[in-house]
């Protein structure tokens, strides 16, 4: 299953640059880059006809896993490769092949890489058509701030402040999309299990400044006031009230 599943959250993403700041809800995902990676293509030109080669096989090198694996599961000419389509005609080819810089940066964000550096090719060799692509992530991006808090009565609840005091992440961490969202779940299941029905964030955010390359995080859980249970009675005839 691709990471794409873990970043579909109504959150905020800024990007800053000078003279530039981008905003984009984390649910389209994601962020424009300060630079366009290198990258090295040569595609086989030709019309829109059925291809004469009707197989098509891939390589991706230079990651380990598991960003191989996401990669792999984002780029659309893998998933046409792995299926069991026939493959369409040269032009569409050639445009899968285009979109892949795209596919990679977006499998390798939630991983904290925002600067990979790809080189990439699409050749028609004896036993049909080849898509390689050689992906070096580049340097994580680290976090320079972090700040998770609990507004309102259940910043008083010990089972909050337990959260709080064990952040998965902290300044100086790579910027891991899937922790972020722990934390978010975490807050979430508390809110739920100790009766404050009205919570909500009231602040997801993650800052990322590509020129500094750095991030800011900043998460607030209004959590409202918390539901508890009122007079309680029991009509009945067959337990003694003693045990009810």
């Amino acid at each position: 299953m691709p990471w794409r599943t873990i970043l579909q959250q109504q959150q905020r993403i800024t990007t800053s640059r000078p003279g530039l700041q981008a905003i984009a809800y984390f649910f389209c995902y994601l962020i424009a880059t300060s630079a366009n990676p290198a990258t090295a293509q040569s595609v086989t030109s030709g019309t829109d006809e059925p291809l004469a080669k009707d197989t098509l096989s891939f390589s991706v090198t230079g990651l380990d896993e598991p960003l191989k694996d996401n990669v792999e599961a984002f780029l659309q000419i893998v998933q046409l490769a792995e299926s069991d389509q026939p493959l369409p005609g040269e032009a569409r080819l050639r445009w899968l092949h285009e979109q892949a810089d795209d596919d990679i940066q977006q499998a390798l964000q939630p991983f904290g890489y925002y600067k990979p550096t790809i080189q990439s090719a699409l050749e028609v060799t004896p036993e049909g058509w080849h898509a390689q692509y050689s992906v070096d992530p580049g340097p994580p991006l680290k976090i320079e701030q972090i700040s998770v808090r609990v507004i309102g009565p259940g910043n008083e609840d010990k089972a909050f402040q337990r959260v709080l005091n064990n952040l998965p992440l902290h300044p100086g961490d790579v910027l891991e999309h899937l922790k972020y969202e722990e934390i978010k779940q975490k807050l979430q299941a508390i809110a739920t299990e100790r009766g404050y029905f009205d919570a909500r964030f009231t602040s997801t955010q993650i800052r990322i400044d590509l020129e500094a390359y750095q991030a800011v995080i900043d998460l607030e859980l209004t959590s409202g006031e918390r539901y508890l249970y009122g007079p309680i009675t029991f009509e009945q005839d067959t337990l003694r009230q003693e045990f009810l």
